[in-house]
């Protein structure tokens, strides 16, 4: 069982970031170069995009980032027209984020540049490795879906 934490441990604190920034925010850099959002703001925008209309204290979870920080990111956003903040109808002290169609079009537009780019780099992994990476990749996300429900 020690071992099995110890790989744990090494995932989380190794291989994790790794995959991250290899897989998804060099990705995000690219993108963004040409664009006015920076990194944070790309990745709210793609929340918004696949999770729909949010409030700001899940997004902060999501982005993992203080409540601060995120009520002046969601301020530029609102000033660039990619976002709208409303007040929640159950609670009134809350907000709830969406995308505006200026949003959309932008979250579109990097998805399918990350989908472009994300088959490519796959493409240059070999064909029996390539399955066992979808094999425990859909293995550790049944895992933590499993997790959460509980």
């Amino acid at each position: 069982m020690h071992s099995n934490i110890d790989m744990t441990i090494s995932f989380l604190v190794k291989s994790l970031p790794k995959l991250y920034n290899e897989f998804y925010l060099e990705y995000i850099k690219m993108f963004i170069q040409d664009k006015n959002v920076n990194k944070t703001q790309i990745r709210a925008l793609t929340f918004l995009k696949n999770y729909g209309s949010i409030s700001m204290g899940e997004l902060c979870y999501m982005l993992n980032i203080e409540k601060g920080s995120m009520t002046s990111m969601i301020d530029d956003l609102e000033k660039k027209n990619y976002v709208e903040r409303t007040k929640d109808k159950k609670d009134r002290r809350k907000y709830t984020i969406s995308l505006t169609s200026e949003g959309e079009k932008l979250s579109k537009e990097f998805l399918d540049y990350f989908k472009v780019e994300l088959q490519n780099k796959m493409g240059e992994i070999d064909g029996d490795k390539i399955d066992d990476y979808f094999n425990s990749l859909k293995t550790l996300i049944l895992t933590i879906e499993n997790i959460d429900s509980k």
